[in-house]
């Protein structure tokens, strides 16, 4: 005999209750992850670019990719902060 389960709770009634959902909390951290090679490709192509507009070799390419990765942590740093202060990733 098989039995029903409860329906999940809406966001707003996770809202509410203070729960929070770990699908979204791990999709959250997932997308960081593709954003950080994404700003790393980003960075390799201005700094490639850098590079070779002006024969600076190595500099621009360290220098692009220092400065993303700094955006990136910060970019880390704010989500999680966000994610910790209310449990809302929006």
């Amino acid at each position: 005999m098989m039995t029903q389960d409860q329906p999940e709770p809406s966001l707003e009634q996770a809202k509410e209750s203070g729960e929070r959902n770990p699908w979204l909390t791990i999709g959250i951290f997932g997308a960081l992850g593709f954003e950080f090679v994404g700003f790393m490709i980003v960075g390799a192509l201005v700094g490639t670019w850098i590079d070779r507009r002006w024969d600076t070799q190595p500099f621009g390419l360290i220098v692009t990719m220092l400065l993303m990765m700094l955006a990136v942590g910060w970019h880390i740093v704010m989500i999680t902060r966000r994610l910790h202060r209310n449990g809302d990733p929006s």
